[in-house]
């Protein structure tokens, strides 16, 4: 076996101590993320620039303002190679205008969903993810007036590849923020069958103070993994511009309307649950191999059962810090099949089991009384014993070891009299 399976795991360890865990895999969530990409209504986004005194395309402008400036020309409209002489370009170098980029998040055309390089690879931390930016749609415009090489100008027009798409890999965190009750979020807003599933579990709460988290991918703290490179952008100033500015314009844009990668409801007041949530923290955990350590380069099959892990505490319980596991949650073979695993601390459990146990054992655990007549003149019957019984008392002992609970109770009953030295005592 390459690695080790969930069935090894061991949470009443003293090196973990979490009472439950929470494991999802990367390939579930990245098919949720193939899902959203393949949305057609995704929108649009124009991101204009314009030359500063200097010549440099540092001024951002967005397309509505670019359309007032040149009497409603739209830099898409014109085709490539169009002279530089054309009315409509003129209008355009009137303003300054150098490059304008258009960009809709999605999946790129010609690519099935699964042929897709992961949207997201958690690698080993969850403040250090891997997202690569995908877009089904990326057209760069560019004015070249008259100078150096280019002595009558220049009209330039660059699009996506089909079948071989533009792509940037980045990093990014998954961060934690608040969640109103209402679940308003722009991305739960556009997908109402999504908002109504969470509100149906919500409903399981009634009556429970809770409040609600959500785990994010923080596309502000989006940074280069490496240098793009954009195939058949053969212009030096455009594709500077386009390496430049690919992941602001792609954050600005699809921030708001990524899916959450979770939602966690935590108690604020006693509930009914049993196992209350109250402290969490998340964690990765990589490729596990054979011997318990970590596979150094696993392969693309064995990331996808990487796992995002949430560490649970309840009961108000102190929750431990973290520690890496030396299994697997879920193994490559069963992707397919399992989403993630919910597993709880055994000790958890046995004391969850011990306390319903206890109730139960309380009628049968009873407290005596000995009772005792003396009766000295009466020399054919001279005492008589009794016993009451009084049920319902608590076990003197309730714990878990191992696979076993032990309950144990005992208790004497006891009277003496004073005549002719009679004594009784009862043992339950």
């Amino acid at each position: 076996m390459d690695s080790r399976a969930s069935n090894l795991s061991n949470l009443s360890s003293e090196r973990y101590g979490y009472d439950f865990v929470v494991a999802t895999t990367q390939a579930s969530i990245n098919s949720d993320l193939r899902v959203f990409l393949s949305e057609e209504d995704q929108p649009v986004s124009y991101t204009c620039f314009c030359t500063d005194g200097e010549g440099e395309p540092t001024k951002m402008i967005g397309l509505e303002e670019l359309l007032k400036l040149t009497d409603c020309v739209n830099p898409f409209e014109i085709p490539k190679g169009t002279p530089y002489k054309d009315p409509r370009v003129q209008k355009l170098f009137g303003v300054c205008f150098a490059v304008e980029i258009k960009m809709q998040i999605g999946r790129p055309p010609g690519i099935a969903p699964m042929d897709l390089l992961p949207i997201i690879s958690l690698g080993e931390s969850a403040s250090n993810v891997k997202f690569t930016m995908w877009c089904s749609d990326v057209t760069v415009v560019e004015l070249k007036p008259p100078g150096g090489w280019v002595s009558d100008g220049k009209w330039n027009v660059w699009s996506q590849p089909y079948g071989d798409p533009w792509y940037v890999h980045t990093k990014v965190n998954l961060t934690m923020a608040y969640l109103n009750e209402q679940l308003d979020t722009p991305y739960l807003n556009q997908h109402p069958r999504i908002k109504k599933r969470l509100k149906e579990a919500l409903g399981n709460l009634s009556g429970t103070a809770f409040s609600l988290q959500q785990l994010l991918i923080d596309l502000d703290s989006a940074f280069l993994e490496t240098a793009p490179t954009f195939k058949g952008i053969d212009d030096s100033d455009a594709l500077a511009v386009l390496q430049k500015y690919f992941v602001k314009i792609y954050s600005d844009h699809a921030k708001d309307g990524l899916p959450l990668v979770a939602v966690t409801a935590v108690a604020q007041s006693a509930d009914k649950s049993s196992l209350k949530l109250t402290a969490f923290e998340r964690e990765v955990n990589p490729p596990i191999g054979s011997s318990g350590g970590r596979i150094e380069h696993p392969t693309s099959f064995q990331q996808s059962a990487t796992t995002l892990n949430y560490l649970c505490a309840v009961n108000n319980h102190t929750l431990p810090g973290t520690a890496s596991f030396d299994w697997n949650w879920v193994l490559p073979k069963d992707i397919d099949n399992m989403s993630g695993i919910i597993a709880v601390n055994r000790d958890t459990f046995a004391e969850h089991l011990r306390d319903e146990l206890v109730a139960l054992a309380a009628p049968y655990c009873i407290k005596p009384r000995c009772i005792i007549t003396d009766q000295p003149k009466n020399w054919d019957n001279p005492v008589k014993f009794n016993v009451r019984l009084n049920p319902g008392q608590k076990p003197d002992t309730a714990h878990a070891s191992g696979n076993e609970i032990f309950i144990s109770y005992s208790k004497p009953g006891y009277e003496g009299r004073g005549h002719n030295g009679v004594t009784g005592k009862v043992f339950v």
